[in-house]
């Protein structure tokens, strides 16, 4: 097969970037040069200096992290047998939760309209280039062209999860996904809204029903059905909190060096792809000259 010309999704980006164990990260690498630049140093920074300008020197750009290695097998088994898609499928519990997540994002939309003011438009149109592809959330004009940047709904469902994205660390994985859009658009900034939206009400009874079929078999409510249900409904319905609170908004800016670095990862997976699918056909290839002999 040729995979010279395989296009990776943008919102598999924060897997497809990240780094292999042993990696010099962006701010190791700030490190080591801050240490280098120190005129003198103590025995611990000194041994810091050691280890990351020894990760620096066996770099390896082309090696591929593991998180990116099995997202590439599953694309390698799709196009060369078909059928069976990424792991967002491969389940009937997995496919509730896509439609689950397509309502309450739905509700966060509004939300972010709410809270923002903004004339917002859901756009659902897919987009590809020559190394990506990918389907955009939201943006703030009638079309594409008259947009000025894209907006990405992340949405949360609980109280807890929601409070995780105060930390920017999380930042990393969506800032290669805003470039993969700013490559496909051509925009220059965009925002990443993380939302702590209700569950919408059809959730809500299923869940209540599974919980009623769970406790009450018989069909008749007991005590212990209306606490347990109260407790799991409580924890589906945000309302309560004013809806600024519910919004976490991360601005990102087109870098130029980012969108460099993609498509040269892009690049990079479409070699080991390759590479794969040799590994394979020598193995079946073996065994079947193996199988032969007997």
């Amino acid at each position: 097969m040729d995979f010279s010309k395989t296009k990776l999704i943008c919102s598999q980006l924060g897997t497809i970037m990240s780094e292999p164990k042993g990696a010099l990260t962006d701010k190791m690498f700030k490190d080591l040069e801050t240490l280098k630049a120190k005129p003198s140093i103590t025995p611990k920074q000194e041994c810091i200096r050691i280890e990351l300008q020894y990760r620096m020197d066996t770099y390896d750009p082309t090696e591929l992290s593991g998180g990116c290695k099995n997202y590439l097998m599953f694309i390698y088994q799709y196009l060369k047998y078909g059928k069976q898609v990424y792991h967002i499928r491969k389940s009937k519990r997995q496919v509730t939760a896509m439609k689950r997540g397509s309502k309450m994002e739905k509700t966060s939309f509004e939300i972010i309209k709410r809270v923002t003011g903004q004339n917002l438009f859901r756009h659902k149109t897919r987009l590809s280039n020559d190394f990506l592809k990918g389907q955009l959330d939201v943006i703030d004009g009638a079309t594409l062209k008259k947009a000025k940047k894209v907006i990405d709904i992340k949405t949360s469902y609980s109280q807890f999860d929601f409070m995780k994205c105060v930390n920017s660390d999380l930042l990393r994985s969506y800032n290669f996904q805003m470039h993969g859009y700013f490559a496909l658009t051509g925009k220059d900034y965009g925002e990443v809204y993380h939302v702590l939206p209700d569950f919408t009400e059809d959730v809500i009874q299923e869940h209540k029903d599974k919980m009623m079929e769970l406790l009450c078999p018989d069909g008749v409510i007991t005590d212990e059905f209306m606490e347990e249900w109260q407790y799991a409904e409580d924890n589906m319905r945000f309302s309560h909190i004013p809806d600024e609170d519910r919004i976490i908004m991360y601005p990102i800016e087109r870098d130029e060096k980012i969108i460099g670095k993609i498509y040269e990862k892009v690049e990079f997976c479409r070699e080991w792809l390759a590479k794969f699918e040799e590994k394979h056909l020598a193995k079946i290839a073996a065994q079947l000259s193996g199988w032969q002999k007997k």
